[in-house]
């Protein structure tokens, strides 16, 4: 069944089409191409444009509430490659599949950002079953008599599982991101995602109204579709109708939108006395407005694979393979740690075996907590930075000895994974008792950032090349890194280590770090949704 459903899908657009052609015979289609005039091209050129923008700015509240970077410079030309390859490809969303896995990727966190793009996507779709409702409750005589029921009962069911996933993640998303259970814990971050990206009060106003006005946008092209395909309905006989064949398009059943469009177009504007070759007329004007639209996605992608090709030549000029960065030590030949020693050590959470090495740059005796076997793909990594305050003495100040807790509670569950230990990081790198004098500081009232700064200190003197260094000597060839920190995740990247996934380590604040962090989240963009549950 599963080996047929995709052949089902791929030819379920053909089908339709062919079926409107027997009905209605190809006069409608044929239309639709000698409609199109200098000014629809122009318009919809236009539209377009603002509502990729509308589109690529959600994207952007979605994925920063997610604790991923994108900047609106970087999510339009990326949108509009998106818009253009959904356009000519089958299916629909094989362009948002590209931008979600090329941006994880740049990000570092694959998972998070693909559920960014699902999550941005389906603010756009909430914001349009709503509308879709909200006209089969005013006018449900827009749509055929004998698909009423159909249609009725596909939205409740649409409303009862969203108000489920809505409740699930107020209740049980931060329980589930911390289980044991591989397939509880997958859920429980999916939910906490959508909380953090879509239903924070942080983000969801934004969503909404970004959401609300690419719908407009939408609206706008069917408009100028329609008048241009020679409907003179007015305007309000003509949006009901248009929200219906923008919920058909979400069907998963379309080759580059075709298909269910025109099957709905020609159902409800038959339904509502307008012609059902009308409908088609206008569906078919709209699809070829949607590609020219998208157009500008094309040159995006023609930039930038030149772009790819010259700095690949550059490289290979260079004698580089392009692969990776190499990081000063590599260059050079010289290795920045050097492994000393192994032995086995029993701890409360389970067995690891101890592997400590020398930073002959600081003389600093980092170690490395091995669990299972870690060499490979995908390894569970937590690069933890000493804390002799928060791991020794528990001071609820910070949250670092919970974290190094739940890290090595969370390497024995997986079965295997690594903690690496790095001395010398003690308060971000600008040692004990300058971090003692910052705490001093943030009891009169700086936060974490502006206490560093107040002593005349960077805000992380932190370096992670070391842990890039030992990763590598342990045969780590890729790591799903244990942190909330986004600069952590671009750190070991930029020396050499491939990070799929950001797994975020979410543990309960206290009275005693929730100001300190909420600093970190707002002044150094940790991933921290859990603070959106806690008051003041």
């Amino acid at each position: 069944m599963r080996a047929f459903l995709p052949w089902l899908r791929a030819l379920a657009a053909p089908a339709i089409i062919g079926i409107l052609v027997w009905q209605l015979g190809s006069a409608a289609f044929l239309a639709a191409l000698h409609v199109i005039d200098g000014r629809a091209v122009l318009a919809a050129l236009a539209i377009g444009a603002v509502t990729t923008v509308f589109s690529a700015w959600r994207w952007c509240l979605v994925a920063r509430r997610l604790g991923l970077r994108l900047s609106l410079r970087t999510a339009v030309p990326d949108y509009y490659r998106a818009l253009f390859l959904n356009a000519v490809l089958p299916a629909g969303v094989l362009g948002d599949v590209h931008r979600a896995v090329q941006h994880g990727r740049g990000a570092g966190d694959v998972g998070r950002g693909v559920r960014a793009v699902v999550l941005e996507r389906t603010a756009g779709q909430v914001v349009m079953i709503g509308a879709g409702l909200a006209v089969l409750l005013f006018r449900p005589s827009v749509v055929p008599a004998e698909f009423r029921d159909v249609v009725t009962i596909c939205g409740v069911v649409v409303v009862f599982a969203a108000g489920c996933l809505l409740a699930a993640g107020f209740t049980v998303g931060r329980r589930w991101a911390a289980s044991t259970s591989k397939w509880r814990r997958g859920l429980g971050v999916t939910l906490t995602d959508i909380r953090a990206g879509l239903l924070s009060r942080d983000s969801w106003p934004g969503v909404a109204v970004l959401s609300a006005l690419t719908l407009a946008g939408y609206l706008a092209m069917f408009l100028v579709a329609a008048r241009a395909a020679g409907s003179t309905a007015p305007i309000d006989e003509l949006l009901p109708l248009l929200v219906l064949v923008l919920l058909a398009m979400g069907l998963p059943v379309n080759i580059g939108g075709w298909g269910p469009r025109e099957g709905v177009a020609a159902l409800a504007f038959g339904a509502a006395g307008l012609g059902a070759a009308q409908g088609l007329t206008v569906a078919v004007v709209y699809g070829v407005l949607v590609l020219v639209a998208s157009l500008p996605g094309a040159g995006v992608l023609v930039l930038r694979a030149m772009a790819d090709f010259w700095e690949q030549r550059k490289k290979d000029e260079n004698g580089e393979d392009g692969t990776r960065a190499m990081t000063e030590s590599e260059r050079t030949g010289a290795r920045l740690v050097e492994r000393i020693v192994g032995t086995r050590l029993p701890t409360a959470y389970g067995d690891f075996r101890a592997v400590g090495y020398l930073d002959r740059r600081s003389g600093d005796e980092h170690v490395a907590l091995v669990h299972g076997d870690v060499s490979g793909y995908g390894t569970l990594v937590r690069v933890h930075s000493e804390c002799l305050t928060g791991d020794v003495f528990s001071s609820t100040h910070c949250e670092c000895g919970d974290q190094l807790a739940t890290a090595l509670h969370a390497i024995v569950t997986e079965g295997a994974g690594v903690l690496v230990y790095l001395r010398g990081h003690e308060g971000r790198g600008i040692g004990l008792l300058a971090k003692l004098k910052a705490m001093r500081l943030q009891e009169e009232g700086l936060d974490t950032v502006d206490a560093n700064l107040a002593l005349g200190l960077p805000v992380d003197a932190r370096d992670f090349r070391p842990a890039a260094e030992i990763l590598r000597d342990l045969g780590v060839l890729s790591v799903r890194l244990l942190s909330n920190n986004p600069d952590k995740l671009d750190a070991l990247q930029r020396d050499g280590i491939e990070v799929v996934e950001q797994v975020p380590l979410l543990v309960p604040p206290n009275a005693e770090n929730l100001r300190y962090l909420r600093a970190k989240r707002e002044r150094l963009d940790h991933y921290l949704p859990h603070l959106d549950e806690v008051g003041t």
